[in-house]
């Protein structure tokens, strides 16, 4: 659906894309408010009854408005969004990588390449109904945080330790209720403290509407229980789209929220073969419906228009890839077509070769096409490399946000390569975050 009628007549070219590429002279004199205030315009702007349509439409009104404050001469307007001024240029973003307890015997501690990264969070305590945590299904051993904690406290750097994961919203769940819920938040403040991890991260998925005030409430109760236990202890969260609402009312009790823009695509009815954790969506469409496909510029986008804070906001890198058997490339039929994910180490491993490596510029993503001659299983291998760790890196800059994580250190992690370059993905982070 086009963009609807704005208030003024250059509210209109911003959003028809009219000014998306104006000429330096004289855009100067038309810029100022709109590009400080870029989401509160194209708010205003954007006025569509249905809420999928309202969403695209601020969008596309954002990275138009973005375009043409880049162009203007004025200094204010070459940054626009949350982050102004001194402190858009000089605070470095955060890199928050995880690291799995049940890969620790493979990778142990003393590989991590902690130059790369200001934050470890430690993966994972799982929450029972009852409010009790297991920490020996993920590896969470005392011993394995012994390491961890010792390791990243030499380093000079901060670890946390992450409580939930894929699919424990159901279990999360029954631990978030009033009769359940202090004895839930003292387990798991607890657990920081007695093993000398530096703050807790929130990863309950999904989380759903009936969700949002129970889990409102045990982020506020854990944001005090913490802050009781010790100076300086962090709170942080990973999280998917549907939770944005919920954030809305606990955004100030979190250091970090990362979003997990990656897992965008899959072999669902409707669907199209799409990469695993596009920049942007390249302009691309679902045939059935001609809605964009997913991006992690849409759901930043989507998040800052509800009004949350983008220094609080990272986006996602993943070292997982997303192998499609049946397809060559994105934007295909999904018929015939399955899914699997493997590690970095092992795609590059076995299917990387030059010949097969290409980069669809419009989402700003790498993917490898390998054809299998004679058969119908080719695949198509969606992947993040070193150029898409420095383009997200610049993404956060260019649009204020706070950071971004890495899932996770030990897939990426190549044990037979020189010393110093056995985490691509994550040294390619950290000299980007550095500026390198």
């Amino acid at each position: 659906m086009p963009p609807t009628l704005g208030r003024t007549s250059l509210m209109l070219a911003l959003l028809l894309g009219a000014v998306a590429d104006p000429s330096p002279a004289g855009a100067g004199r038309r810029c100022g408010s709109l590009c400080r205030a870029p989401i509160v315009a194209c708010r205003e702007g954007c006025v569509q009854p249905e809420r999928r349509a309202r969403r695209t439409c601020r969008a596309t009104c954002r990275r138009n408005l973005i375009a043409f404050c880049r162009a203007s001469d004025e200094p204010t307007c070459t940054l626009p969004g949350a982050c102004e001024g001194a402190s858009c240029s000089t605070t470095t973003p955060w890199v928050s990588a995880y690291y799995t307890g049940y890969d620790q015997d493979m990778m142990p501690a003393s590989e991590i390449d902690f130059a790369s990264v200001t934050h470890l969070i430690h993966f994972a305590a799982i929450p029972r109904p009852d409010g009790t945590l297991d920490t020996e299904t993920d590896g969470l051993t005392t011993d394995h945080s012994a390491a961890v904690v010792a390791a990243a406290h030499t380093a000079g750097r901060k670890v946390l330790v992450t409580l939930g994961g894929a699919d424990s919203g159901p279990a999360f769940r029954e631990a978030l209720r009033a009769e359940r819920r202090a004895t839930f938040v003292a387990n798991a403040v607890a657990l920081v403290v007695e093993r000398g991890y530096d703050g807790l991260d929130l990863d309950m998925e999904p989380i759903e509407p009936g969700d949002f005030a129970d889990y409102s409430a045990f982020v506020r109760e854990v944001r005090a229980a913490l802050n009781t236990a010790g100076s300086g202890l962090l709170l942080t969260a990973a999280v998917q789209q549907d939770a944005r609402d919920v954030l809305l009312q606990v955004a100030d009790a979190l250091d970090q929220i990362n979003i997990m823009t990656y897992n965008l695509s899959g072999p669902w009815p409707g669907w199209v073969t799409w990469h695993d954790a596009p920049l942007f969506d390249g302009g691309r469409t679902f045939d059935s419906t001609g809605e964009p496909l997913p991006s992690a510029d849409a759901i930043v986008h989507d998040f800052l228009a509800a009004g949350l804070p983008a220094g609080r906001l990272g986006i996602g890198i993943i070292s997982e890839v997303a192998v499609w058997h049946g397809a060559s490339g994105p934007g295909q039929s999904i018929d015939g077509v399955s899914l699997e994910y493997r590690s970095y180490r092992d795609v590059l491993g076995t299917l990387w070769a030059p010949e097969r490596a290409r980069f669809d510029a419009g989402p700003a993503a790498a993917y490898l096409s390998v054809d299998l001659p004679g058969t119908a299983n080719d695949l198509f291998v969606s992947y993040e490399d070193e150029a898409a760790c420095a383009r997200k890196m610049d993404y956060v800059r260019t649009n204020g946000l706070g950071g971004v994580i890495l899932w996770d250190v030990a897939d990426a992690y190549l044990p037979d390569g020189p010393p110093g370059a056995r985490n691509p993905l994550l040294g390619a982070l950290g000299s980007a975050a550095a500026g390198g």
